[in-house]
């Protein structure tokens, strides 16, 4: 009987030292090592020959301005909108008032004045024909193939 269990606490031991050993290893890898510019007092992200930019996450670009938006984006997603200003208009003043590309992989801002948008009163809607006028071709070309989906521009659709 004494065999059995000093055979059981030989073997509890061992166990007990292996989950020891992976729950070390386990919490090692869970915690980040690597030195990536990232700081403890925030998500500062470090672009070569320029001041640093934070990274926003969600619940505080919902609360920032156009403006604040608009600065908190790369450098890529600014060119990316001078290319399609359609897709965001209310963007498209800041579009205007920066309309040269901006070199990749850096950050500038030129710290003028932008224009003050009121983000209270919104634009008019646009009516079913106004939007008709700012589709593509090839959307519209969509749209005559699936009219079930777009009733309000069926009208449209022989012009």
């Amino acid at each position: 009987m004494l065999k059995l269990y000093k055979r059981y606490n030989t073997v509890l031991l061992l166990v007990l030292l292996l989950g020891t050993i992976i729950a070390c290893n386990v919490a090692k890898d869970k915690t980040d090592t690597s030195n990536n510019s990232q700081t403890a007092n925030g998500n500062e992200i470090k672009v070569a020959g320029t001041q640093p930019a934070k990274q926003v996450d969600y619940e505080d670009f919902k609360n920032m301005s156009l403006e604040e938006r608009w600065r908190s984006f790369s450098p890529e997603r600014r060119n990316y909108l001078r290319q399609n200003p359609d897709i965001y208009p209310y963007y498209k003043p800041f579009i205007t008032a920066e309309p040269n590309m901006e070199p990749e992989g850096t950050i500038t801002h030129t710290n003028q004045q932008l224009p003050a948008i009121d983000t209270e009163s919104p634009e008019t809607p646009k009516t079913p024909e106004e939007w008709w006028k700012t589709f593509s071709e090839d959307r519209k070309t969509y749209m005559r193939q699936h009219p079930e989906y777009y009733p309000e521009f069926v009208p449209f659709f022989d012009k």
